[in-house]
Formats: structure tokens, sequence, C-alpha cells
């Protein structure tokens, strides 16, 4: 999975101000990373400092990507009532 499409969406939220958003894609990217035993590059190590992210922690991948899909239905169709 490629993961410099996420370091970018982190990147524009964090531009955007809005830091929560940008954190559940530094998650993401991290928890990506992780799985398959990949290093952070400096942009990717940037963001995890910055949020304050323990990489030595595992992220579960199938979780932060549900979270994230959450965020862009979110972003997309707005909050919407079950």
């Amino acid at each position: 999975m490629k993961v410099n499409p996420y370091t970018h969406l982190a990147r524009i939220f964090y531009k955007q101000e809005k830091l929560e958003h940008a954190k559940t894609h530094a998650e993401l990217v991290i928890a990506i990373k992780q799985a398959n035993d990949s290093k952070l590059d400096t942009e990717q190590q940037k963001l995890a400092s910055f949020f304050k992210l323990n990489t030595a922690e595992t992220i579960d991948l199938r979780n932060q990507k549900r979270s994230v899909e959450k965020l862009w239905n979110e972003i997309i169709y707005g909050v919407q009532e079950n």
C-alpha cells in the first residue's frame, strides 16, 4: 500500500489547522509502514514527532483505516444520522 498520498493528506490537514484529521492520517502512515516492516522517511518522522506518536507502539492497520474512511465519509457526505 502506498503511503505518500496519506502523508500528503496529513500535511494538507495540518496546513488547514485540522490537527485531529492530520494526526489520524499520520497514524495511518505509521500503521502501513509497520505492517510492511518499513522505516519512516524524514517527512513521516517529522509528522510522528510533531504529533508525539510512539512509532515503537503497534497501531492496528485495520482499525486505523476504518477511522480514516469514516473521516473521509464525514468530509464528503457530511455528518449523517442513522
